[in-house]
């Protein structure tokens, strides 16, 4: 007998796979029944396999074709003519291919590989749908990373220590690394309002202990009516009440942490929309390949937020850092630029010629590598820093990290990977 907690716990589970996912857990396609030779596909299929690894696999296959037929017979065909209908035309214009043959192409992908067109087009697949393995895409993201991760013997304590931002903090420091100080960290069975935690601090950002991607964070600062405050994703807070409601969402989530707003170093603060959205610098690392394998740097991007869409999101502009003189480049062309982007940028560039080299880059390096060293059982971590007036500091690491701007800058991660490591 299966008891009712594991039964609730798992109705729950399949709730939310269920009704709030669209696809697959990764690249799913019938040539996987087949003895595909291309080594490419045998490493989707592994990625897809390994996305089911904590499931009862019986479970876990009826749930995947499930979200197969799903997405095969409701989502597909709606999801790639709107996607089509946005961005189509620009790419007809400038580069001569037809609504028609981007469609067709788009959806035998979505068809044979459950690869949705939003994705189809930031690799410019419309283009030779047939690069498409080389790509690794988002469902499939945290499995390439534990494919990478499990050829160098990875220690669960590790992957423990990278989740845990406090623990990882401590963990850095000791090492000398130069870490974002924590101001609170109240128990979760706590129940302090957040202007209480606060004291006398003029602007502080609220973050969980664990996640990516800013879920729930925000900024806050004290004005002359009360707390005011600004989500990561951008929409304003704009009282006590709505400041504390946020707070209280934010613990909710996770345990929540209270750190210090940081201030952008003086040669970037004009790149940014607001002094309180700060730049961040993500400089990712990887352990080179051979018998002595040492750390060096694989890319660095700089994250600006820089507009507002109509909803309040922040809009946020990449652009690549040459890793090794830290000086910032020219954009990634991406078909989903909008005008507001374009503005954003235009904008961006013309404070963009006075940076020349980023400052201290040479000590953002230095204390990168140094931090990829203390993992050697992790195959590459992004590290999040901002430069500050005072020196750079280090907000935290991901070994889970995106790939859509590494190989939106190096073209698929699997192009050169599949044959070599799947020998």
């Amino acid at each position: 007998m299966i008891a009712r907690p594991a039964l609730r716990r798992w109705g729950r589970v399949l709730t939310r796979e269920l009704l709030r996912r669209r696809l697959p857990g990764g690249l799913m396609s019938p040539c996987y029944l087949g003895s595909s030779q291309d080594p490419r596909a045998r490493l989707h299929r592994q990625f897809w396999w390994h996305s089911g690894q904590h499931w009862p696999r019986g479970l876990w296959l009826v749930v995947q074709v499930l979200l197969w037929l799903r997405w095969q017979f409701l989502h597909l065909v709606p999801h790639t003519l709107r996607v089509v209908k946005r961005v189509g035309p620009s790419i007809a214009a400038h580069e001569g291919i037809s609504l028609a043959c981007q469609a067709r192409r788009l959806l035998w992908l979505g068809l044979a590989w459950c690869i949705p067109a939003s994705e189809a087009y930031a690799f410019r697949l419309y283009r030779d749908p047939q690069r498409a393995l080389d790509y690794v895409y988002r469902q499939e993201t945290g499995a390439y990373h534990a494919w990478r991760n499990h050829a160098r013997g990875v220690y669960a304590s590790s992957l423990q220590r990278m989740q845990d931002k406090t623990a990882l903090a401590d963990w850095l420091s000791a090492h000398g690394v130069p870490m974002v100080p924590t101001l609170a960290r109240p128990a979760r069975e706590a129940t302090p309002t957040l202007s209480e935690l606060l004291g006398d601090t003029p602007r502080a950002f609220c973050k969980t202990n664990s996640g990516n991607q800013g879920r729930g964070a925000f900024a806050v600062w004290r004005s002359h009516t009360g707390l005011q405050g600004r989500l990561f994703t951008g929409q304003e807070l704009v009282d006590s009440e709505a400041v504390e409601a946020a707070w209280r969402a934010l613990c909710a989530l996770d345990q929540s942490l209270i750190q210090p707003c940081l201030l952008d170093h003086p040669l970037l603060a004009p790149l940014s929309i607001s002094p309180e959205e700060i730049i961040t610098v993500r400089l990712i690392t990887t352990w080179s390949s051979g018998r002595d394998s040492t750390p060096q740097t694989l890319d660095a991007f700089l994250e600006i937020p820089a507009g507002r869409r109509d909803k309040g999101e922040t809009l946020y502009v990449i652009l690549p850092i040459e890793p090794h003189q830290g000086r910032v480049g020219p954009p990634i062309r991406s078909v989903h630029w909008s005008g507001l982007y374009e503005q954003a940028l235009a904008r961006i560039e013309l404070q963009q010629q006075r940076l020349g080299e980023l400052p201290y880059w040479a000590s953002v390096v230095s204390h990168s590598l140094h931090a990829q060293q203390l993992f050697p059982d992790i195959a590459s971590i992004a590290w999040d820093w901002v430069l500050t007036p005072s020196g750079p500091v280090l907000l935290e690491g991901n070994s889970g990290w995106g790939l859509s701007a590494v190989q939106g800058q190096r073209g698929g991660v699997l192009a050169a990977e599949g044959s070599s490591r799947d020998h």
